[in-house]
């Protein structure tokens, strides 16, 4: 019973330390979802409760001492480098456990598991537990407490909403939704909700024999006092990890997919994985787009299967309560992209899905802000203003203000670990600081996905590279630079030619943009609508839902009255934030009214 399949899109735990918890936790749980595979233990040590879908992964071990789940889809590295959850993974994991509980001895969660997770482990007889995120928090534990009748209660979860339901914490922060308005996320450890956290990332969250919860970090991204080793020898470093990784994929799995681009971090799986007859390549577009015709060719070059499934113009937005439903409603829709093509395209009959999500987060500097030399010309420099403050002037002062008091705290945080680029860092520890993070939320729920590039040792990696190896591709070319010569003919979506530096590649993507803007500017003046991107574009989804009423209830929220000036509700809100953060805020807005 190493790794368990159900049949719900649900893939998380809940735990309370009231033992009568577990009724309220179902309920929740089978409000959201039909035929849930449950898992329901309770004891004098507190009620537990998990639900799991069809395709995704977790572990579970119980005896009469423990209680020990993972979800997710890390690495195991006990013994050997496998996916497999045996013996000898097990007694590790218990002996780990049973001297952190009776010793206090910390525990180094790289040695275990390596990759996208998180943890729960409970000790029976003590009545003691623990919680563990991944070295990113890339799957995100909530937690919360309360005084009932004098009595002391810690409930957690991975959905914040069916936290807030069982806890009845269902006061929404008025100063996180502020915040979503200027930064789309609020700053950790804070949640949309008035009175529920987050774990750190990289941390160990116990409470010992009925003590205040505690937490203590097993890896920081320290920054290193001087960089004693190439470009090169970093490229080579990143080479070998997603080399190792694949080939773990393809020794224990015998049905594999690729989620394939126009870019150039999931051509480094196709060309890697080229001429396998278990391997196929899966595109999703919103028409027959540039993208989708270059994945097609990357996916010829490489002899791969190739589908190609489309999104009409109403996708993302039928997908704002099914992904408020799924996920919690601080994870942001339109990231969402595979929660209804995942049964369309039917995901589950792959043992694997991999996706190179993170290569722009880890290797490519994505958080990082930059600017072009030339408008279009793609050669990116470091923006120094990009790092300042966010601002809008329909938010009240004094909420603004507050917004911006989180933010430099946890930046004075970061700043003692890297002095010098702990900006570079503000929505990477944790990256539930940045929205794009609902990819995870929404893609382990579906079915088991893998991406490669999530391995601690890349994250370790990038935490020792300066950021100016990142931008511009630097970094990706010196570890994939033979990989991007097998496509050379076949550009990037941008127009780049992944195999040259970003010079080089100027005059052709300054043609590109110009083709670009030529055909938006015919669509206005013919009034053709169709999108030539992969991606729908934030503005038109903006104005789209404007045009359909969508924010004429939502808008009148007693909360957005609150957070905003009185003289310019609603209209500047309208005028002075991004169509993104509005869209999200519809969102928010949804949840609110309908709390």
């Amino acid at each position: 019973m190493d790794v368990m399949k159900g049949g719900a899109m649900l893939n998380d735990f809940f735990f309370s330390t009231s033992p009568n918890r577990c009724d309220e936790w179902v309920q929740a749980v089978r409000r959201r979802t039909d035929d849930p595979d449950l898992r329901i233990c309770s004891g004098t040590w507190g009620a537990f409760v998990s639900v799991h879908g069809a395709g995704t992964q977790y572990i579970v071990r119980e005896n009469e001492d423990y209680l020990f789940m993972l979800l997710g889809h890390p690495l195991c590295t006990v013994s050997k480098t496998t996916f497999a959850f045996g013996d000898i993974e097990e007694q590790a994991i218990l002996a780990a456990l049973e001297a952190h509980f009776t010793e206090g001895q910390a525990i180094d969660w790289t040695r275990y598991f390596n990759g996208i997770f998180a943890i729960i482990a409970i000790r029976k007889k003590s009545n003691d537990f623990l919680l563990a995120t991944d070295t990113l928090s890339f799957v995100q534990i909530y937690y919360t407490s309360r005084t009932v009748a004098g009595e002391h209660e810690f409930l957690c979860g991975t959905h914040l909403d069916i936290l807030a339901e069982v806890s009845d914490r269902r006061v929404v922060d008025k100063l996180s939704v502020a915040e979503c308005i200027l930064y789309l996320k609020p700053t950790f450890p804070y949640t949309l909700l008035e009175y529920v956290r987050s774990v750190p990332p990289a941390s160990t969250f116990t409470q010992f024999h009925g003590q205040p919860t505690r937490s203590e970090y097993y890896w920081m991204p320290w920054e290193p006092e001087r960089i004693d080793f190439s470009l090169e020898d970093a490229g080579g470093w990143v080479r070998q990890v997603v080399e190792d990784s694949l080939d773990t994929v393809c020794d224990e799995y015998r049905s594999i997919a690729i989620l394939l681009s126009g870019g150039g971090d999931s051509r480094i799986f196709a060309g890697m994985l080229a001429d396998k007859k278990n391997v196929e390549a899966v595109t999703f577009s919103e028409s027959c787009s540039r993208e989708c015709m270059l994945a097609q060719k990357i996916a010829s070059r490489s002899n791969l299967r190739h589908v190609c499934c489309f999104r009409n113009e109403d996708y993302y937005f039928n997908l704002i309560d099914p992904c408020t439903q799924m996920c919690g409603f601080d994870n942001f829709y339109i990231h969402a992209h595979m929660l209804h093509l995942a049964d369309k395209y039917d995901f589950n009959r792959n043992d694997v899905v991999l996706s190179g999500l993170w290569a722009d987060l880890l290797l490519k500097g994505a958080q990082v802000p930059v600017k072009n030399v030339l408008p279009g010309c793609g050669v990116q420099k470091i923006d120094k203003h990009g790092y300042e403050l966010l601002t809008c002037d329909a938010v009240k002062k004094g909420y603004q203000e507050e917004a911006h008091a989180r933010r430099q705290r946890h930046n004075q945080m970061l700043k003692k670990i890297r002095p010098n680029s702990y900006k570079d860092f503000e929505e990477v520890f944790p990256y539930s600081m940045s929205d794009t993070l609902s990819c995870v939320s929404v893609n382990r729920r579906l079915f088991n996905a893998y991406d490669p590039f999530a391995d601690f040792r890349i994250i370790d990696i990038s935490s020792k590279v300066p950021v100016e190896w990142k931008i511009n591709w630097k970094l990706q070319r010196a570890a994939f630079q033979d990989i991007f010569e097998k496509f050379k003919d076949i550009p990037h979506s941008s127009g780049s030619q992944c195999s040259k530096g970003s010079l080089q590649n100027a005059p052709r993507c300054l043609v590109l943009a110009t083709k670009k803007k030529a055909q938006r500017y015919l669509s206005r003046i013919m009034h053709c609508t169709r999108n030539y991107d992969a991606w729908p574009k934030t503005a038109a989804m903006y104005k789209q839902a404007m045009a359909r009423n969508m924010y004429s209830n939502v808008v009148g929220a007693g909360i957005f009255r609150d957070i905003l000036e009185e003289v310019s509700y609603p209209k500047q809100l309208f005028k002075k934030a991004t169509p993104k953060h509005m869209l999200f805020l519809l969102q928010i807005g949804r949840r609110v009214q309908a709390l």
